[in-house]
Order: C-alpha cells, then sequence, then structure tokens
C-alpha cells in the first residue's frame, strides 16, 4: 500500500523525527513504497506578496509548495533535504507503491492547487467514471491513472467553483465533501477498495478513512502543539487508530473527528 503522513502544527515546526528517525519512519518505508514521493506544505518563510489579483492572492496562502518525484524517497537528495529543511504549519507526505499507472510524475502524489490531497488505495471503474464525469473544467481532468488524482480533481474544482478559496470557511467546505462525496462513497462502495486520503486546504488538514475491502487503516498522534496522521504509527507513543468511516479535521494542535454515517447525521 501507499503511504500517508500529514501533520499540522501551532507554530512552524520541522517533522525531520517522523520522516527520516523514527522507527517506522517514511524514510524506512520508503523501500516498499518506491515508486514515487511528494511532500506539499504551507509555506511560512517567503511567501509571495499579496497581489492584486484575488486568485493569485488565494494561491499563496494555501499548500503553494509542492515537491515530488518517481523515484524511491531513500534515493532522493530532494527528500532527504526537505525533511530536515522544511519547516511549516501544515504538511502533506505521500510515498508510493504503485497498482495503476506507470511510474511518472503524472501519477505521483500528493495533488495541489488550492486544496493539496494525497490518497491510499483504489476506487474502482464505477467511482473513477462518476468523478471524472463530474469534473466540468477540462484543466482539472487528470493526466494519469490514479484514482487520487480524480480525488483531487472533484475537491478543486468544488472549492474553486462553490467557496471563496482564499476564505478559509472550514465548516461550510467539510459539509459540501461530507454530503456530495464522502456519505455518497459509504451508501455505494461498489469497487470501493481503500478511499483513504488526507488533504490541506490552507493550515487545515482533513484526513478520512473509509477502507470497505482492504486493511488500510489511518492513525492520529495529539501531541502538545502539532497533530499526526500516518497510515501506520510510526513511533511508540500513542498514536488511535482512526475509526473506519470517519473525517478528522485538524487546525494547529486541535482536531475533531466526524463519523461520516450513511444517513444525514454525524456522531
Amino acid at each position: 500500500m501507499c503511504s500517508l503522513f500529514a501533520m499540522s502544527s501551532q507554530i512552524p515546526q520541522h517533522a525531520t523525527f517522523s520522516l527520516l528517525e523514527a522507527p517506522r519512519s517514511l524514510l524506512k518505508q520508503s523501500y516498499a513504497n518506491a515508486d514515487g514521493w511528494g511532500m506539499a506544505f504551507h509555506q511560512e518563510n517567503g511567501r509571495a506578496p499579496e497581489s492584486a489579483d484575488p486568485v493569485e492572492h488565494a494561491r499563496s496562502l494555501n499548500l503553494s509548495a509542492y515537491v515530488k518525484e518517481p523515484v524511491a524517497a531513500h534515493t532522493s537528495q530532494w527528500f532527504m533535504h526537505g525533511a530536515q529543511a522544511v519547516r511549516t504549519r501544515a504538511l502533506i507526505v505521500h510515498l508510493r507503491h504503485k497498482t495503476i499507472g506507470d511510474r511518472s510524475e503524472a501519477n505521483t502524489q500528493p495533488f495541489g492547487g488550492f486544496v493539496a490531497l494525497a490518497h491510499n488505495g483504489g476506487l474502482g471503474g464505477r467511482w473513477h467514471r462518476r468523478l471524472r464525469a463530474a469534473i466540468a473544467d477540462p484543466e482539472l481532468q487528470p493526466r494519469g491513472a490514479t484514482s487520487g488524482e480524480l480525488l483531487w480533481g472533484w475537491l478543486e474544482q468544488l472549492i474553486r467553483t462553490r467557496f471563496t478559496p482564499w476564505n478559509d470557511d472550514t465548516q461550510a467546505f467539510e459539509r459540501a465533501v461530507i454530503d456530495e462525496l464522502l456519505r455518497p462513497m459509504l451508501v455505494e462502495p461498489d469497487g470501493i477498495r481503500s478511499a483513504n486520503f488526507v488533504m490541506g486546504h490552507g493550515e487545515t488538514l482533513h484526513a478520512f478513512r473509509f477502507a470497505p475491502k482492504s486493511h488500510n487503516k489511518l492513525y492520529f498522534l495529539s501531541r502538545r502543539r502539532s497533530v499526526l496522521v500516518s497510515s501506520i504509527p510510526l513511533s511508540d507513543e500513542a498514536w488511535h487508530e482512526l475509526p473506519n468511516g470517519s473525517l478528522l479535521t485538524a487546525k494547529g494542535a486541535r482536531y475533531r473527528i466526524t463519523r461520516v454515517t450513511r444517513a444525514y447525521d454525524t456522531g
């Protein structure tokens, strides 16, 4: 399976321990998940000045820095440099183990724009067709073959067309995602092996776990100043398993978990 990692922090900080030094660090995982790696993070230094163009200004406020390569992370000087140099409040990292599509930049995650997303698993042909048909903007149609790119395109279109990207209206965006994407997946899971993903919008992190036909899990760790999410517990600290069918939302060190149900309620 692919490996997912995300961090939400009150203050800009490094994730060097999780990425390089932990007992089950992403560096160690990259020997098994060797078909590509990618990193998206909120820029803390050198942020672009406010632009007269509100769209360009919005891009500068989101997870606007992306680095990815279709190579194993343990072979990449850029992964090693980023793991030590990036200091941020919001971070997403993906290690790829390919099951569909070739080893290429187009199939390497995260995908990003106003929303950054990395996915683990497969949605199946039915959901691929459904998402592709729902993405009206040709710019957001996939260049590669992965389920993650289709999920990203749908979410990117949602925020571009229905929300003000530079206004971090997290609750309204989250409700739309639950009602129009996540709940329908629970109601119609045919073909879905795993829909696990981590997503960033501005300094807000979302992590969704739904794996009806696989053993893919997501775990989270709450620290004093941060919240971490990972496909596996990286250390011997008190990681907690995110329940299947649940969405975790974090900003800074605060988080909440919404249980996505088939009916129109949350718990």
